[in-house]
């Protein structure tokens, strides 16, 4: 090399090195930028900031590394196209430049941009010119530009907030444009009735977008609002609209108003709608309803005046109490001189007090039961000890307490309506007295009859005329009882009063006249019965033909003619069908009762029927069910049995096949270990001799162990019908726990038994222990390593039940586990020997037993079983 020869240049400083120097000193502004992608992985939705410069911390006001991303602290990047270059300039493999002029974000100032990617960041280069003067119309353009923002911004906002209060009102509302009422703007509340989205009607013509809503007169309103400027105002205005995409027709008060633009020319109609389809329907259902409570007062106010009047006029005793005070709101002359007090003394005063007589007789108690059960009640020769002439005498009453009912159906009161009955009772206990004393008569004359012979005659002819006068009192009773029937039959508003009650009979209820058995009254349950066939003045054959012959006509006629009552339970009566006439078999319960006239002769009948067509049909139905019933269990029995054949022998063949493989299978495993005791070592190190001798160890093992699954379950199937006998349970579990002993202290356990040693179950011992005995040995080896294993063991007598718990502080199972625990082969824990058949077999055993099993248990927590046993 030539003295002249230049000496090398000093080296350049590490690329690391001069990176960072160039970074810190640039004059331009650099950001280092990490994408954020989407889920997906291809789009990038965002910019993370990695690093800032110095010149872009002071250009930007930003530190070093900024916590917030990109769109976070520039969001109008995205709308002015910055964001795009930047995603451009990362997928693209070139620098990429740009310049734009930014004034949003706090930023005023234009920007040149040069990016390029590094790797898995993108590299920025920036300058403004915020630092070099601008021109006087620059100035100035800026300065209008500010202004028109400004403006702009100002009109948005205001804009922004009726829109705003517009979606917020608690009216619907909507904003229609020009002649052809196009809409513009509509709130949700609006839309809502609409049943369209703005999105689905926004800048289409008002009845184009709502079909539905043409023809109504919204038309002409809405053209005359545009033309004149006048405001319209709907009050309950009637509209047929759509509502879920269904015609719905509704009440609403509607407003439609002229709108202006700034310079106050009309440019469109301002709508504001409320439904008031709920107030109109209410208010309009109120008024129907007060038109309906008025005439139901009116009815009822006639009603009673009605009442009052039969009450007055009734040839029995009627009174009226209401409140629980019993007061006495009406009598009759009847019930007061039956009381012994005049109306005056009694009305508006508490019964015990307007009649104290009656206190403590127990009258009072009857009425107020009535009053708080709303159940009639019916008392028949009841006795009452009341004033009359001034002296207290015993009197006998028939008589029915009803609950009284205003119009909305609430019990006010309780009609009392009474018979004196005193003199038929009196009578009656006369008789039986003289029919008492007649018959000791008799006792003695036989007792004595050599003594008396001779007198004899004389006292036949003395019971003769005992029996005599027996008769004769008994008809003179009758005679009474009859008059008394005829007095209460004879006035006209008795007769009303008697048809109503037939007419409102919980029963169909028909009076028959004459021998050709006309009718002269039926009720609507009669004629509804009969299909209406019955007509007044109609005889029952000339209604009902095909009655001729039949065992229904031949009682009626025979009651007629005898006067005595005929009965008859589930008679088939054969009927036409008002339809084709044909007969249909219906069944009845009636009472055919003998009417007499004034003379004690029959002059006609009453019938009282109620149709069982239904409950009788059902009960034979109900009957061939039982039947098919039986025959359907006789071939269940029978399946069952074969059934239980069926399984017997599998039993036996799965316990015989699972013990006879036992033999083979150790024999195989006898000349595996004597392969390995005879083959030379040389040959055992081969890989292949190696590999079949631990395949056929391997397959021994599992076959082995499938063939201890089958021996458990056969020998569950044959043990399980184990004799029930009484059982101590304490000494089962004591048993139990000293088998375990080793695995308890091993295990390091803690054991408590709260069972009392007088305790006993009806129970297979071995099944029991066997249970047990599984239950407490899965507690210590499914127990949790990070805590001491506790296990509770407790029992207490429930009712005809004996309930043992066995409780466990271990490593507890999900709710999934709980579901698949007592299934066959189910093994929930892998680190702990099991043939996945324990539980199964507990539970056969107790179930089997006539016992219960059930688990509770959470992951991490513990188990609890809870088994019930007989007593």
């Amino acid at each position: 090399m030539s003295a002249h020869t230049p000496a090398h240049p000093a080296p350049m400083p590490a690329s690391e090195d001069l990176l960072e120097v160039l970074f810190n000193v640039s004059m331009t502004g650099v950001i280092l930028f990490r994408p954020v992608f989407a889920a997906d992985g291809a789009e990038i939705v965002d910019l993370a900031y990695v690093r800032l410069n110095t010149a872009a911390q002071q250009m930007l006001q930003l530190p070093e590394r900024p916590e917030q991303s990109f769109l976070t602290l520039y969001p109008t990047a995205r709308p002015t196209g910055v964001f795009d270059f930047y995603c451009q300039a990362f997928q693209a493999a070139t620098v990429k430049r740009h310049q734009f002029n930014y004034q949003h974000d706090g930023l005023d100032a234009y920007f040149y941009l040069a990016a390029q990617r590094s790797g898995e960041v993108l590299v920025v280069s920036f300058t403004d010119t915020n630092e070099q003067p601008r021109s006087a119309v620059e100035e100035a353009l800026r300065a209008s530009q500010v202004r028109e923002q400004a403006a702009l911004a100002a009109a948005e906002a205001r804009q922004a907030t009726l829109y705003a209060m517009f979606e917020q009102a608690p009216v619907a509302i909507s904003l229609l444009q020009g002649p052809t009422h196009v809409i513009e703007f509509a709130n949700a509340r609006m839309a809502q009735l609409w049943d369209r989205s703005l999105a689905q009607v926004a800048g289409q013509a008002h009845f184009t977008a709502l079909p539905e809503l043409a023809g109504q007169g919204f038309e002409d309103i809405l053209g005359a609002v545009w033309r004149t400027g006048e405001p319209h105002y709907l009050q309950e205005q009637f509209v047929s609209l759509r509502r879920a995409g269904q015609p719905y027709q509704g009440y609403f008060n509607i407003t439609y108003q002229p709108s202006y633009d700034g310079q106050g020319q009309r440019t469109g109609v301002l709508t504001s709608a409320i439904d008031v389809t709920e107030q109109v329907l209410a208010r309009q259902q109120v008024e129907q309803l007060n038109q309906q409570l008025e005439a139901a007062r009116a009815e009822a106010e006639r009603e009673r005046n009605q009442l009052q009047a039969l009450i007055a006029q009734a040839p029995v005793a009627i009174a009226l109490f209401e409140g629980e005070d019993l007061h006495v709101t009406s009598v009759n002359a009847v019930i007061s001189a039956l009381w012994g007090h005049t109306p005056a003394q009694v009305l508006g005063r508490p019964l015990l007090e307007g009649v104290p007589e009656l206190q403590g007789q127990g009258f009072d108690d009857l009425l107020r039961q009535v009053l708080h059960t709303q159940a009639p009640y019916t008392g028949t020769e009841i006795p009452a000890t009341l004033r009359r002439g001034g002296q207290l005498h015993t009197t006998y009453f028939n008589f029915v307490y009803q609950p009284l009912y205003e119009v909305e159906g609430q019990v006010t009161g309780v009609l009392c309506v009474a018979v004196d009955v005193t003199e038929q009772v009196v009578a009656r206990q006369q008789v039986q007295t003289l029919n008492e004393e007649l018959a000791a008569i008799n006792e003695e004359l036989r007792a004595s009859n050599e003594e008396y012979q001779l007198a004899n005659v004389a006292l036949i002819k003395s019971q003769q005329q005992l029996r005599q006068l027996t008769h004769e009192l008994e008809a003179r009773v009758q005679q009474r009882t009859a008059e008394a029937v005829q007095a209460r039959l004879s006035t006209e508003h008795q007769r009303q009063r008697l048809e109503r009650l037939l007419w409102e009979a919980p029963a169909a209820v028909a009076i028959i006249g004459g021998p050709e058995l006309v009718f002269e009254f039926f009720n609507p349950l009669y004629a509804a019965m009969f299909a209406g066939r019955p007509q007044i003045g109609l005889s029952i054959l000339d209604a009902m033909p095909e009655l001729r012959g039949q065992e229904a006509l031949r009682t009626l006629r025979q009651v007629y003619e005898t006067g005595q009552t005929h009965q008859e339970t589930s008679i088939l009566v054969p009927l036409a069908r008002p339809a084709d006439g044909h007969l249909e078999d219906r069944y009845f319960d009636y009472v055919q009762q003998a009417r007499f006239n004034e003379q004690g002769q029959v002059d006609g009948a009453l019938v009282f029927a109620f149709e069982v067509t239904r409950q009788l049909l059902a009960q034979q139905q109900v009957q061939i069910l039982n039947q098919e019933l039986t025959v359907t269990n006789e071939e269940l029995n029978e399946s069952n049995t074969r059934l239980t054949r069926t399984n017997v022998d599998l039993d036996t063949f799965v316990y015989t096949a699972s013990h006879d493989l036992k033999a083979p299978i150790t024999n195989i495993e006898s000349i595996t270990l004597a392969l390995r005791e005879t083959l030379p070592p040389a040959v055992q190190q081969d890989k292949l001799v190696a590999h079949l001798l631990d395949l056929l160890t391997q397959t021994t093992a599992r076959f082995q162990f499938t063939i201890g699954q089958l021996t458990d379950i056969s020998r569950l199937q044959l043990v399980h019908a184990g004799p029930a006998e009484p059982v101590h349970l304490a000494a089962v579990v004591e048993a139990v726990r000293l088998d375990l002993t080793p695995l308890i202290a091993a295990a390091g356990a803690q054991l408590t038994v709260e069972v009392a040693p007088e305790l006993v179950v009806s129970f297979s011992p071995a099944n029991l222990r066997s249970a047990i005995y599984n239950l407490l040995s899965n507690a210590v080896k499914y127990r949790a390593s990070d805590r001491p294993c506790q296990i509770r063991v407790h029992a207490a007598r429930t009712g005809q039940r004996v309930v043992l718990t066995v409780q466990d502080n271990g490593l507890g199972m999900s709710e999934v586990q709980q579901r698949q625990l007592f299934g066959l082969f189910q093994r929930l824990h892998t680190h702990v020997e099991g043939t996945g058949v324990g539980l199964y077999i507990t539970k056969r055993l107790v179930e089997n037993g006539g016992g219960t099993i059930a688990v509770e248990s959470q992951v991490d927590r513990g188990t609890t079983f809870t088994l019930t046993f007989p007593a």
